[in-house]
């Protein structure tokens, strides 16, 4: 679990780890969510929170002269606190510049079928013999159509995060350009019948 991420209540005024005390005497409960939904249920729609990792957890409680108890994807006793914010209570955000962001050369890799409103794309791993995870990467979504079939779904990552996209993927190599038997390549729409 040490580089997952989790999800920690904050405060709205520090923005600090919001620290709840217990019954015991220099004891502390840190609220800790894997996800932004069970946290959104369980403290309200507008629950201040941060991004974290366990280890940063470990090092924080290592810092304070308390026991720290970690509550993950626990329901809080406090219930919703945090309703939903009002959105006209928000200034309009100011115009977006009209220069566009400077280039960087990207990479096309295939990937499962994503739909609209997805957060996570979950690469395509393909193998040479059983157990064998390779992460294949084009130059262009043409090349990976040509070399995965023309219904393959394919997504464009920076070419400077390969290594830790084949790594985050548990991919044990990647293939420039490589090319896959006729009877693995997408040739027909996919069908994920577990997203019906």
């Amino acid at each position: 679990m040490g580089g997952e991420r989790l999800y920690v209540l904050v405060e709205p005024e520090h923005g600090g780890p919001e620290l709840s005390p217990t019954e015991k005497d220099n004891e502390l409960c840190l609220w800790l969510y894997t996800g932004v939904r069970l946290l959104i249920e369980s403290r309200g729609d507008g629950q201040p929170y941060a991004a974290t990792t366990a280890a940063e957890i470990v090092t924080l409680a290592a810092e304070l002269d308390v026991t720290v108890l970690a509550a993950i994807d626990m329901w809080h006793p406090g219930g919703a606190r945090y309703p939903e914010p009002d959105r006209h209570d928000f200034d309009p955000l100011e115009p977006l510049d009209d220069q566009p962001p400077p280039e960087e050369p990207v990479v096309w890799i295939p990937t499962r079928p994503v739909r609209a409103g997805d957060r996570r794309v979950n690469a395509e791993l393909h193998g040479t013999r059983a157990g064998e995870k390779l992460l294949l990467v084009f130059e262009s979504p043409e090349q990976a159509w040509a070399a995965c079939g023309q219904f393959q779904a394919v997504s464009a990552i920076r070419a400077d995060r390969i290594d830790k996209i084949a790594q985050d993927c548990g991919a044990n190599g990647v293939v420039f350009n490589g090319w896959l038997d006729e009877d693995v390549r997408h040739t027909a729409p996919i069908v994920d019948w577990l997203r019906r």
